[in-house]
């Protein structure tokens, strides 16, 4: 896009979901971020970066979602489709989500550690993983075989509809974000919207979407990742197993005006309010403010 031989302004709304050792970025990602003329982060951590690469202020303004697609409570005939997603194996447990992609940056190891490791407690929790594909970046199927989860878990890939997704979160007492550092996370906003809450990692801007502190799991090491040098974080299972715990008690603790919190915590996201913001920013970059 810099190479086009346009009079234009170049404007970037760039992802970043991880840092160097020097809490930037730095390589040719760090001279392209120089050349652009105006650019905005995703969320704080992302302007954090940002600014520091650039040695300028950074502003920043979130992806929307359309909340009520996620908050509407499910019909029996979608309770029953979720029931017909999950399978046989799957009773009414508690049940434990998790939606990612298959690729190096998500955690699929945590996901089935956590689940494997509330199982030993005593919790007889159940889990369903949505991803795009079986085997890439992973195998799943190996990891459910590993972890002897094979009537404790249902895999589904592919494409769901947002009012699958929603039905589905809505089915969950929790779900884990498992990646190794976000930009935004859109899994983490729409099950917040769906009522339910979120344990992920203390990293990167998906950190900053988790509402209580308590549901975000320590890092207990980083490791540098790809000719980037980008440093990513490393995790404890036990950790995420006590921040589930720490969830399961909170529900108890306060019944439906958790859900309503966890939906209240993204309202800023709905676009009929975000979209004012970003309406705003365009103009005052189009009269050169």
């Amino acid at each position: 896009y810099l190479n086009l031989d346009l009079p234009v302004e170049r404007w970037g709304y760039m992802a970043v979901d991880a840092h160097n050792i020097h809490e930037q970025v730095s390589g040719p990602a760090a001279a392209v971020v120089q050349q652009f003329d105006r650019i905005l982060a995703y969320g704080r951590y992302g302007a954090k970066i940002l600014g520091k690469t650039r040695g300028t202020s950074v502003g920043s303004l979130p992806h929307g979602l359309m909340l009520s697609v996620f908050q509407a409570p499910a019909t029996d005939t979608e309770q029953e489709e979720v029931r017909s997603i999950l399978g046989r194996f799957y009773r009414g447990q508690p049940l434990i989500g998790s939606v990612m992609s298959n690729q190096p940056r998500k955690d699929f190891g945590i996901f089935f550690q956590t689940l494997a490791e509330l199982r030993r407690r005593g919790r007889k929790v159940y889990g369903w993983l949505h991803t795009d594909v079986a085997v890439k970046a992973g195998a799943v199927a190996q990891r459910v075989e590993d972890f002897q989860l094979q009537k404790a878990v249902s895999i589904t890939t592919g494409t769901l509809s947002d009012r699958q997704l929603a039905c589905l979160y809505q089915a969950c007492s929790l779900t884990l974000a498992c990646g190794s550092g976000e930009g935004f996370g859109y899994p983490i906003c729409e099950s917040l919207a769906a009522g339910t809450p979120v344990v992920h990692g203390d990293y990167a801007g998906g950190a900053e979407l988790v509402p209580r502190t308590e549901w975000r799991v320590p890092v207990k090491a980083t490791r540098l990742e790809s000719c980037y040098a980008l440093t990513r974080p490393v995790f404890d299972p036990v950790d995420w197993a006590n921040a589930a715990e720490r969830v399961f008690r909170w529900q108890q603790q306060h019944g439906l005006a958790a859900r309503l919190y966890c939906q209240g915590s993204v309202a800023h996201l709905d676009w009929a309010t975000l979209g004012v913001r970003w309406r705003s920013w365009i103009r005052k970059g189009l009269r050169g403010d």
